[in-house]
C-alpha cells in the first residue's frame, strides 16, 4: 500500500468513503450467556461450528464441546480465573484455529477425538499465565466432557488412540500403545462380567448372592467408569433398597448390557447348567486374555526400561494409573462374595484363572518405588545446584550435550555421562566449583547401575522373577493383613470367652439370694435383739412384783398379825394360782428359742451365699485383672501392630478423599433434587455412600458436621476449596501457599478433639502473608511459626493472627464436634440473618441429614465392610470401652463394678468376636490364598524360592508354602533352596544399590571426593560380580541351570574385595550388618560348587482340588513356625559371625564366649 500510516487519522475511515456506505454492525459471534441462554445448541455459533465439522465422524458432538469450552474460557477470563498476556485475545478466530488444528491432526492420521482434545489444550492453555491455571481449565473440561456424556464406559481413557506423531515425546508415543491394549483389556473383562452375572441371574435361584454381586460390581466398577450415570444410579438404588425376590434380575441386566453395548456371549439353548456355562466362558477367553495379559507385561515393561532421567514424572504418573486400573479388576474378582457361590457354578475357578493373570500385571506396582528417588527432596535439589553451575560455568554447548544424553533412556547413558563430568573436571582448576557436579555425576551413576541391574541377568531368570512369581507383595501385605486380623480375632473370642466363663451368669441368683439372706438376717437379728429386750424387761418386773409382794408381807404381819393379805392386783380372780407375767416371759421366751434357732439357719445359709458370692467376686476380679492384662499383651502384639500399620491413617486424608466426592457431587445434576440440593438417597447411592460405610469412624470427626451442612445445605458459597491437614508439616509439603486464592480455605484438624481444629485463611500482598486462624479457643501455633519460617522465601514476612469463631457465643449443640463444625458453617454463611433461631433451624437440618447418613451407616457397616476392618475397629471400641470402665468404677458395691457392669462391657462383643466372624475370615483368607494357580512347576518353585525369604516375617507365608508345595514331589521341593539363595541375592543386592544411592545422597558434604573417585572401581568390580555370577545362572527344565563351576575361595576373593570398596566409601558396617549384607556374595558359592548334585525335576503335579486343601488354619501355630524361622536365621546369622571372628588375628574372646551363650539359649528355646 501507498499509504503513510504515521499521519494522523490514518487508522480511520475517510468520511468520504463513510457517507457513500450503509453502516450495518453485528454482535460477536461468540457473545453467549451459558448463564442466561439455556441451549447453546440453538445458536448461529453452533450451527457454524457444527457445519465446519460435518466432514468427521462424531462433528456435532465436537462442535458442541469446542463450543462450551470456548464459552466457559471467555467467562473465566470476565472473572480473572483465567489470565492470558495482554495482547492475547480470547475470541472467534481461537476457534478458527482450533478447528484447524483438528483437521491438521486427522491428516496425520490421528483420531478425531484426540485431534480435538489436544487442538483444545494447544489453543487455550499455551499462553496460561501458570500451572494451576492449566489444572483448572482440564478440570473445566472434563467436567464439561462429563457434561455431555462424551465420555465412553472405559476406566482409562476416552476412547483408543494410536500414536500420535514421531515428533511427541517417546514416553507418550510408548503410553498410546499401552493404551490400546488397556482399551481391550477392560472391554473383555467388563463383558465378561455381565455375561457371569446373565448366567447366575438365569432362572433367579440365588437372587441375594446375586444382588449383592451386581451391586457390587455397580460400585467398584461401573460407576468409576461412569459417575454421572443416573441410570446407574437409580439401578443401585433399587439393587440396595428393595427385596432381592421382587426385582427381575435378568430384565435389569438385558437392558444395562444394551445401554452399554455389550454382546452376550453365552447360549441357553445348548446347555442352562450354570457350571457349563461358566466353563464355556473360561475356555473361550482364556486364552485371549492370557496373551493381551502378557503382551500389556512386555508393553510395561519396556515403558519401564526406556526411563529417561528427563520424564520420570510423566511415566511414573501413566504406570501409576495404569495399575490403578488393574487393581479395580483385581480387587472385584478377590471379593469373598465369589466363594460364596455354589461351587457347581465354577465361579470360583474363573476367578481364580482371572486373579492369576492380573498378579503378572499387578507386578508393576513393585518397580514404581524405583521412581521415588526422583521425587526425592534430595536429588531435586541436587539436580537444581547441578544445573545451575553447569549454566554458570560452561559452555552452552556442553549443557546441551548433557540434556541430551539425560533424555536418552538411564540403562544407556551412564558411560556417556561419566565422560562428560571427566571432561568438564579436566577444563576446570577450581575444585570447589566442580563439587556440586561431582556429586550429581556420582549419584547418577549408582542410579544407572541400580536400572541396568536387570541387563546382567539371563532372558530366563528376569523371565521366571518378572512373570514366574505369581505372588506380589501386596498380595503378601493383604493376606498378611487377613491373618493378623484372624489372629486378633481368636485372641478376643477366647478373651472374652474366659472372662464369660469366669463371670456367674447374668440369670445367676447368687447376688439376689446373698441380698435376701442379708436383709432376712437382718431383720431376724433385730426381731432376736427386741425378744431379748422384752424378757429383759418382764424380768425385771417380775423381780420388783415380787419384792414390792414380799415387803407389803413383812409390813402386815408386823402391823396386824391376824389380818388375811389383801388381793394382789397382779393374780387372776378366777386363776389364782396363775401369775401373767410369768406366763408372757416364758411365751418370749419360747419365741427367743424359735428366733434363735433361725438367725443360726439364717446365718448358716447367709455365710454359704456370702463364700459363693465371695468365690463369684474374686473370680471376677481375676477374669477382670486377667481380660487387662491380655488386652495389654494384644495390643503389644506383632499382629496388631501390623493392622494398626495397615489401616489406622490419619482422618485428614479420608475427609480430603469426602471432600471430592461431595464436591464432584453438587457437580453432577442426576445427584440434584427438585429444590436443587443433593439427593441424600442418591448420593449414598454412589461411592460416597461406600467409602462413609468403609470409614465410619469419620463420623465422630469434628469436620463431618460442617462438611455435611456445607454441601447439603443451600445456604453456602460453593468456591471454596478446602485443604484438610493432620499437621502443620503438611502444609510445606502439600499446599502450595503462593497458589492460594480467598476462596481456599485450610482446616487443621489433628484428632477429633474439636478445641484442637481450626480454620485457616491466607490473604497474600506483596512481601507478606497475613493467616487468620479462627477456632472455638485460642490453639497451640508454635509449630506453624516454625515450618512458615523455613517455608517461605527470604523476605517475606508472616503474620499469624488467632481469632475465636463470631457466633460461637449463640451456638448451642449437643457436643464439641458439633460445634466446632456448626461454627465454621456460620462463618462461611452468606446471609445477615444470623440470630438465635436461625442458628438453631441450620442446626436442625443438619441434624436431620447427619442423622440420615448415620442410619445408613449403621444399617449398612455389617454387610458392606470387610472383615479385616471391621474386627480393627470393634477392637478399637472394645478398648476405649475398657478405659472407660477403668473410670466408671465409682460405686462401692464389688458386685455392680466387678459383675453387672462387666456384663454390659462384654456382652455387645460377644457377637462381634464370635466364632463365625473367625470363621468368616479365615475362608476369605484361605481363599485368597487358593486362588493361586502357578501355572506349571517352575512358576511354583520360583514362586517357593521367593517366599523362602519371608518366612520369618510374614505368618501367612507358611500358609502360602504349603498350598504351593501341595501335589509336589520331594525331588521338586528339595530344590526350593538353591532358588532361595539365587533370589534372595539377587534382592540382596538390590537393597545394597538402594543404600548406596542413599549414601551417596547423605554423603555429599562430608566425603564427596571419595565417593566420586572410589565409585567407578567399585561399580566396575559390580559389574564382574553380576557377569560372573548372574549371567551364567538359568532356569531350564524346572531347576537351575549353572554355566561354569567355583570354588569357595573364589566367592571369598569377592566378597573380601567388595568389603574393602565399600570401606574406601566409607559405607557404614552397621548398615550392613542391620540389612544382613554382610556376607553377600559366600553363600552363592553353594550354587557353583563343583560337587553340587544334579538332578531331573519331572514337570508333573499331583491334581490337589481345593476342597481337599490341607493348609495349616490355626494362626498360634503359624506363629510359632514364623518364630521358628526367626530364630533359624538369627542361628545362621551367629554362626557366621562365629566363623569371621574366630578367623581374626586377634580374637575377641568375651565376644565369641556370648556368641556361644546366645546360640545355646536359641537352640533350646
Amino acid at each position: 500500500t501507498t499509504a503513510n500510516l504515521n499521519r494522523i487519522y490514518s487508522n480511520k475511515l475517510s468520511s468520504a468513503f463513510l457517507n457513500r456506505v450503509i453502516r450495518i454492525c453485528l454482535p460477536q459471534i461468540d457473545d453467549f450467556d451459558i448463564k442466561t441462554n439455556n441451549d447453546p445448541t440453538t445458536s448461529d455459533l453452533y450451527e457454524l461450528l457444527s457445519t465446519k465439522l460435518t466432514t468427521i465422524p462424531a462433528g456435532k458432538q465436537l462442535a458442541h464441546l469446542i463450543m462450551l469450552t470456548h464459552l466457559n474460557v471467555k467467562q473465566d477470563v470476565k472473572y480473572s480465573v483465567l489470565t492470558y498476556p495482554s495482547d492475547f485475545s480470547v475470541t472467534y478466530r481461537l476457534l478458527e484455529q482450533c478447528i484447524h488444528t483438528i483437521f491438521y491432526l486427522i491428516s496425520r492420521k490421528v483420531k478425531p477425538v484426540d485431534a480435538c482434545y489436544w487442538s483444545l489444550i494447544r489453543c487455550y492453555c499455551s499462553s496460561l499465565q501458570n500451572h494451576e491455571q492449566y489444572k483448572s481449565f482440564i478440570a473445566k473440561l472434563q467436567q464439561t466432557i462429563d457434561k455431555l456424556n462424551l465420555r465412553s464406559s472405559s476406566t482409562v481413557y476416552s476412547t483408543a488412540s494410536d500414536e500420535l506423531d514421531r515428533k511427541q515425546a517417546l514416553w507418550i508415543q510408548e503410553s498410546q500403545r499401552i493404551r490400546s491394549k488397556f482399551i481391550s483389556f477392560e472391554r473383555y473383562l467388563v463383558e465378561l462380567i455381565f455375561n457371569v452375572l446373565k448366567i447366575l441371574a438365569y432362572n433367579n435361584k440365588l437372587p441375594k448372592l446375586t444382588c449383592a454381586l451386581f451391586t457390587l460390581f455397580i460400585d467398584n466398577i461401573l460407576l468409576l467408569m461412569s459417575p454421572s450415570d443416573s441410570k446407574l444410579i437409580q439401578l443401585k438404588q433399587t439393587l440396595t433398597n428393595n427385596d432381592s425376590l421382587q426385582i427381575d434380575l435378568d430384565k435389569e441386566l438385558t437392558d444395562l448390557m444394551q445401554q452399554k453395548s455389550i454382546s452376550i456371549r453365552i447360549d441357553f439353548k445348548q446347555t442352562t447348567i450354570k457350571g457349563k456355562l461358566m466353563q464355556s466362558l473360561i475356555s473361550d477367553g482364556s486364552l485371549w486374555l492370557c496373551s493381551t495379559c502378557e503382551e500389556i507385561s512386555t508393553l510395561l515393561e519396556l515403558f519401564i526400561r526406556s526411563t529417561s532421567f528427563n520424564d520420570t514424572y510423566e511415566r511414573l504418573e501413566f504406570l501409576q494409573r495404569a495399575i490403578s486400573i488393574i487393581d479395580v479388576f483385581y480387587q472385584f474378582f478377590s471379593s469373598s462374595i465369589f466363594a460364596l457361590f455354589d461351587r457347581t457354578t465354577e465361579l470360583t475357578r474363573l476367578c481364580s484363572r482371572i486373579i492369576q493373570y492380573l498378579r503378572l500385571l499387578l507386578t508393576f506396582k513393585d518397580k514404581c518405588s524405583a521412581y521415588a528417588l526422583f521425587h526425592d527432596p534430595a536429588f531435586i535439589d541436587a539436580k537444581y545446584q547441578f544445573r545451575k553451575h553447569l549454566l554458570e560455568n560452561f559452555d552452552s554447548g556442553l549443557v546441551w550435550s548433557f540434556e541430551r544424553a539425560q533424555s536418552f533412556p538411564i540403562r544407556s547413558t551412564r558411560k556417556d555421562l561419566r565422560k562428560l563430568i571427566e571432561h568438564m573436571v579436566n577444563t576446570k582448576t577450581n575444585t570447589s566449583m566442580m563439587k556440586p557436579i561431582q556429586y550429581f555425576a556420582t549419584l547418577l551413576e549408582w542410579i544407572s547401575l541400580q536400572w541396568t541391574f536387570d541387563d546382567y541377568l539371563t532372558i530366563s531368570v528376569r523371565n521366571a522373577l518378572q512373570k514366574n512369581v505369581c505372588i506380589t507383595r501386596d498380595f503378601i501385605l493383604e493376606s498378611e493383613l487377613k491373618f493378623s486380623a484372624l489372629e486378633l480375632s481368636n485372641k478376643m473370642t477366647t478373651t472374652i470367652g474366659a472372662v464369660v466363663r469366669d463371670l456367674p451368669s447374668e440369670a445367676s441368683s447368687i447376688h439376689t439370694n446373698y441380698s435376701r439372706l442379708k436383709k432376712e438376717l437382718e431383720l431376724k437379728r433385730a426381731a432376736l435383739d427386741r425378744c431379748k429386750e422384752n424378757i429383759q424387761e418382764l424380768e425385771s418386773q417380775i423381780a420388783e412384783s415380787e419384792s414390792t409382794k414380799q415387803n407389803e408381807v413383812n409390813v402386815t404381819n408386823r402391823g396386824t398379825p391376824n389380818l388375811r393379805p389383801g388381793l394382789s392386783r397382779d393374780i387372776s380372780v378366777f386363776y389364782p394360782d396363775e401369775n401373767p407375767l410369768s406366763n408372757r416371759l416364758n411365751a418370749l421366751k419360747q419365741e427367743q428359742i424359735k428366733l434363735k434357732s433361725e438367725v443360726d439357719t439364717l446365718n448358716n445359709d447367709y455365710n454359704r451365699s456370702d463364700h459363693s458370692r465371695t468365690a463369684a467376686l474374686d473370680k471376677a476380679i481375676a477374669a477382670r485383672e486377667k481380660l487387662y492384662d491380655e488386652m495389654r499383651n494384644l495390643f503389644q502384639s506383632d499382629a496388631y501392630k501390623f493392622v494398626h500399620e495397615q489401616l489406622e491413617q490419619p482422618d485428614a486424608k479420608q475427609l480430603n478423599h469426602l471432600v471430592r466426592l461431595l464436591s464432584e457431587a453438587r457437580k453432577n445434576p442426576t445427584l440434584i433434587n427438585h429444590e436443587g440440593l443433593l439427593d441424600t438417597r442418591a448420593v449414598l447411592a454412589t461411592s460416597f455412600g461406600g467409602e462413609l460405610i468403609e470409614h465410619d469412624d469419620i463420623l465422630e470427626s469434628s469436620l463431618a458436621f460442617f462438611l455435611f451442612g456445607y454441601y447439603f445445605l443451600p445456604y453456602f458459597d460453593q468456591r471454596y476449596r478446602f485443604f484438610i491437614i493432620s499437621n502443620w508439616q503438611q502444609i510445606n509439603d502439600d499446599i502450595d501457599i503462593n497458589a492460594l486464592n480467598p476462596y481456599d480455605l485450610i482446616i487443621y484438624c489433628p484428632n477429633k478433639n474439636p478445641y484442637e481444629s481450626c480454620l485457616l485463611s491466607m490473604i497474600k500482598q506483596n512481601n507478606s502473608i497475613s493467616i487468620i486462624i479462627w477456632s472455638v479457643q485460642d490453639i497451640y501455633i508454635s509449630d506453624l511459626h516454625t515450618i512458615l519460617n523455613e517455608s517461605l522465601p527470604d523476605g517475606i514476612q508472616c503474620h499469624i493472627k488467632q481469632k475465636e469463631f463470631e457466633h460461637i457465643k449463640k451456638t448451642m449443640t449437643e457436643n464439641g464436634q458439633e460445634l466446632f463444625g456448626l461454627a465454621c458453617l456460620m462463618h462461611l454463611y452468606q446471609r445477615d440473618d444470623i440470630t438465635s433461631t436461625r442458628l438453631h433451624e441450620i442446626y436442625d437440618q443438619i441434624k436431620i441429614i447427619f442423622g440420615e447418613l448415620k442410619y445408613f451407616v449403621e444399617h449398612n457397616v455389617i454387610e458392606r465392610k470387610t472383615p479385616t476392618v471391621l474386627i480393627y475397629q470393634n477392637i478399637k471400641r472394645f478398648r476405649s470401652d475398657v478405659d472407660s470402665f477403668n473410670l466408671s468404677n465409682n460405686s462401692d458395691d464389688l458386685w455392680i463394678t466387678s459383675i453387672q457392669q462387666m456384663w454390659t462391657l462384654i456382652k455387645p462383643y460377644q457377637e462381634k468376636f464370635s466364632s463365625t466372624v473367625a470363621q468368616k475370615l479365615q475362608e476369605e483368607l484361605l481363599y485368597s490364598i487358593q486362588s493361586i494357580e502357578p501355572p506349571n512347576l517352575s512358576s511354583r518353585l520360583t514362586s517357593l524360592g521367593y517366599l523362602e525369604q519371608l518366612k520369618e516375617k510374614y505368618g501367612c507365608v507358611h500358609m502360602i508354602i504349603q498350598h504351593l508345595k501341595e501335589g509336589m514331589n520331594s525331588t521338586a521341593i528339595e530344590s526350593i533352596p538353591e532358588f532361595h539363595i539365587l533370589f534372595n541375592f539377587v534382592n540382596k543386592i538390590l537393597k545394597l544399590l538402594k543404600l548406596l544411592v542413599q549414601h551417596t545422597i547423605f554423603g555429599k558434604d562430608d566425603y564427596i571426593n571419595e565417593l566420586y573417585e572410589n565409585t567407578p572401581h567399585t561399580i566396575h568390580h559390580l559389574e564382574h560380580i553380576f557377569h560372573s555370577a548372574l549371567s551364567v545362572i538359568n532356569i531350564v527344565n524346572n531347576q537351575l541351570q549353572i554355566g561354569v563351576t567355583q570354588t569357595k575361595s573364589v566367592f571369598d576373593d569377592l566378597q573380601i574385595k567388595l568389603d574393602e570398596y565399600l570401606l574406601k566409601l566409607k559405607f557404614s558396617n552397621n548398615l550392613l550388618i542391620r540389612y544382613n549384607l554382610t556376607n553377600l556374595i559366600r553363600p552363592l558359592a553353594t550354587l557353583f560348587d563343583p560337587n553340587r548334585r544334579s538332578t531331573t525335576i519331572i514337570n508333573t503335579l499331583n491334581d490337589i482340588s481345593n476342597e481337599s486343601s490341607s493348609i495349616m488354619r490355626d494362626p498360634l501355630e503359624l506363629r510359632r513356625k514364623q518364630m521358628q524361622s526367626q530364630i533359624d536365621e538369627t542361628i545362621k546369622r551367629l554362626n557366621e559371625n562365629l566363623i569371621i571372628a574366630s578367623q581374626l588375628p586377634i580374637q575377641p574372646q568375651p565376644i565369641i564366649q556370648r556368641i556361644h551363650i546366645a546360640l545355646h539359649k536359641l537352640k533350646i528355646f
